[in-house]
């Protein structure tokens, strides 16, 4: 079994040549929740008489839990359980999990690349695709099966007609998206991209303020906007993708913020992609993440059912999870394990530099001392960088303190959210540049060296 960094799932074993998935999905329907019984029945099914059956199994599990069919413990996740549905429809089955692995995998960028080289006229293998995903910046062992997996269940589905011939109507099919839109997306310039992930991020119907999307973008991605050159560079080419609109600023000296209105192809091809991706890995329903509006969890953190309050902690780490742009790693304590009065979460996020973070969401009137100290205490085993802790209350001095010796004595950074930044990020989403900016200038001014 690989350790090696992938920005591709592990695909050890896990192809349609080796694991027949309605049989596969059979086994995890049986046997959900229970690792060492789906352990088993791979290893008997599948690789009794083959190598090493132990390991084989293994690196199966493995692979369809980086595949996001099961989690940590052996559950289905949303993505499994509708997938189990469709075993009887080879078609759909196969047809739904290539639209996973394209939208929510790097499926796209696989064939984004497969593309370029064939118009290059370059020669197509494992070794030249390799070379050229980690020059554009996504990391894929040497030598590893992750793309002939990825390639072999995008086949399955008639995305690939022969080994690297790509079928694009069937991925518009797949996807919701022409070809079309995705050559415009392809076109678009560092600071555009960057420009409509964030406007994808923050949700909503809008109109938003043109300067403040780029001052979130630039936050989350590091890519520099001009104010006077915005329109002309960025707002305009994107209105031409059809996935937003602009209305003009009124007339008047300076560089006026213009008014951007998201349209709906932004929320069905780029926003549901990433709500389904934290659903996956986070094992929350998906429907209800995509409805839930931050008003609401708001709202849902106060109520007197337990369970209601559990749950609002977990879609507001999700939304938070969601408008940062990190990726969910686990669960440490949900909402309905702690009476809805805490939950905690890692994520990790790697957009200039890697960085990991627990984030703990408290549903109480205030964030004591304690709360920080219990986080803290567990840097050493997850090796996190950021602590952002967050609260529907107040911050306590003493929290606030304590924060401070842990800012100056070490090279962690300790944030912090409190209701009324809640209330400010309903308002409006882009408040959480603002709040967590804050958060940076007060740990710098605290981390500042006398030399």
């Amino acid at each position: 079994m690989s350790n090696s960094k992938s920005d591709l799932p592990y695909g050890g074993q896990f192809t349609p040549t080796q694991t027949d998935l309605p049989q596969l999905l059979g086994i995890l329907e049986r046997n959900d929740g229970d690792l060492d019984s789906i352990h088993a029945g791979i290893k008997s099914t599948f690789f009794a008489t083959k190598g090493d059956p132990n390991k084989l199994a293994y690196n199966t599990v493995w692979a369809i839990q980086s595949y996001g069919l099961i989690d940590d413990d052996g559950h289905l996740t949303d993505l499994g359980q509708e997938l189990c549905g469709l075993s009887s429809s080879p078609e759909q089955l196969y047809g739904r999990f290539a639209q996973h692995i394209l939208l929510n995998l790097k499926g796209l960028d696989l064939i984004q690349v497969i593309q370029d080289m064939e118009a290059a006229g370059h020669t197509i293998n494992l070794e030249t695709i390799h070379r050229e995903l980690r020059q554009r910046g996504i990391e894929v062992p040497s030598g590893s099966m992750y793309v002939s997996a990825m390639r072999m269940w995008l086949e399955m589905a008639g995305v690939f007609n022969d080994r690297y011939d790509v079928d694009t109507h069937r991925i518009e099919a797949l996807i919701g998206a022409s070809e079309e839109q995705i050559e415009a997306l392809r076109g678009l310039s560092e600071e555009q991209r960057a420009y409509l992930r964030a406007l994808a991020l923050l949700g909503g119907d809008g109109p938003f303020n043109s300067h403040e999307i780029a001052e979130y973008a630039h936050n989350l991605y590091g890519v520099e906007f001009s104010e006077k050159a915005l329109p002309k560079q960025v707002l305009y080419p994107l209105e031409e993708t059809g996935y937003l609109s602009v209305e003009k600023a009124t007339e008047g000296r300076g560089a006026k913020p213009h008014q951007v209105t998201p349209s709906e192809g932004l929320e069905s091809d780029v926003l549901i992609p990433i709500l389904q991706a934290i659903a996956d890995r986070a094992n929350l329903p998906f429907r209800e993440l995509l409805r839930k509006s931050f008003a609401e969890i708001l709202e849902e953190m106060n109520s007197d059912n337990t369970h209601t309050k559990g749950k609002a902690l977990e879609y507001l780490s999700a939304y938070l999870m969601r408008l940062l742009d990190l990726e969910f790693v686990s669960w440490r304590r949900r909402g309905r394990e702690s009476g809805g009065a805490e939950v905690d979460v890692l994520v990790e996020g790697k957009r200039l530099i890697f960085s990991r973070w627990q984030i703990q969401c408290k549903n109480t009137d205030v964030i004591s001392n304690d709360d920080v100290a219990r986080e803290v205490g567990l840097v050493p085993l997850l090796k996190s960088s950021v602590i952002l802790v967050v609260g529907a209350g107040n911050i306590s001095p003493k929290a606030r303190e304590y924060a401070k010796r842990i800012l100056e004595d070490t090279n962690m950074h300790i944030a912090f959210l409190d209701g009324a930044d809640l209330e400010a990020i309903a308002e409006n989403p882009v408040a959480i540049v603002h709040a967590l900016n804050r958060e940076a200038d007060r740990a710098m001014k605290i981390k500042k060296l006398e030399i």
